[in-house]
């Protein structure tokens, strides 16, 4: 039971293990595979991030701190939050700095897609 404020529960509720935010550490936005120009990406070369998760048309994906291997993460992905579609994969991920970062091997960059 938390012994703080209910709003400071559901804070410290919401925010990823420490681990897991040092790990992502980044920006938020939108970022494009970095062979693609912000504005000609297709849709599944571009991944937002919110502070928390990573989506794309409808997609949100968390790296789940607890199935950490070093750079490779388990990662649970929903699509509009329906539990019942619920998948996890595998990513190597790896923050290059705070508005660039590598997925499998694909480096992301930050940019302001215009959709």
């Amino acid at each position: 039971m938390c012994l703080t404020t209910l709003a400071t529960c559901a804070l410290l509720a919401a925010m990823p293990p420490p681990a897991a935010a040092q790990a992502l550490d980044l920006e938020r936005g939108d970022y494009v595979v970095k062979e693609y120009p912000c504005t000609e990406a297709p849709s599944p070369a571009i991944l937002s991030f919110d502070g928390r998760q990573f989506g794309n048309k409808g997609v949100q994906c968390t790296l789940q701190d607890a199935g950490r291997a070093g750079d490779s993460y388990a990662v649970t992905c929903m699509e509009g939050g329906d539990a019942s579609t619920r998948e996890t994969q595998r990513w190597t991920y790896r923050r290059i700095d705070r508005r660039s970062f590598s997925v499998n091997g694909a480096v992301f960059r930050f940019c302001p897609v215009q959709r």
